[in-house]
């Protein structure tokens, strides 16, 4: 029996997730879904596509091979084929989620900076308003003259 860690991409640690979660052999992995191994974390769809057709790969050289007879046709291996298949399309929809998420991420720094602008020009209108009305948020006192030309105004 092959150890799992000799499937591309799975070292001990992957190893022991993979075991925990119900795949215990290389054959468990070959005959699992994308989406069972996605449901492990740490496993995206794209390395859980890789994972899988490497185990089958593996298996599928562990497995002997009969000798074609003449009267019957080689097998197709048709294993990996929905897997390749698939592959690209991962790869398209990860791309495609990339995508949306930067366009949301772009979005919600819009939608700040509006924000913060909205609230600049109502805080600017509001200073306005205070202006017009003569209202002010806080009087200013009027500055005594160092050398005390108060008190010499109160005196004439």
């Amino acid at each position: 029996m092959i150890a799992i860690t000799s499937i591309k991409g799975i070292g001990p640690n992957s190893a022991l997730l993979l075991k925990k979660n119900g795949f215990a052999s290389i054959k468990d992995i070959a005959e699992a879904s994308i989406e069972q191994l996605q449901a492990i974390p740490g496993f995206g769809a794209v390395r859980a596509a890789l994972v899988i057709k490497e185990a089958r790969r593996l298996l599928a050289e562990q497995a002997p091979s009969p000798a074609p007879t003449p009267a019957t046709p080689p097998e197709p291996e048709l294993i990996e084929e929905p897997l390749v298949a698939s592959l690209p399309e991962l790869i398209s929809e990860i791309e495609k989620e990339k995508k949306l998420a930067k366009k949301e991420k772009k979005a919600k720094k819009k939608a700040k900076k509006e924000e913060k602008k909205k609230k600049k020009e109502e805080k600017k209108k509001k200073k306005e308003e205070e202006k017009e009305t003569g209202i002010e948020k806080s009087p200013k006192k009027e500055k005594k003259n160092k050398k005390g030309s108060d008190k010499k105004k109160k005196k004439e």
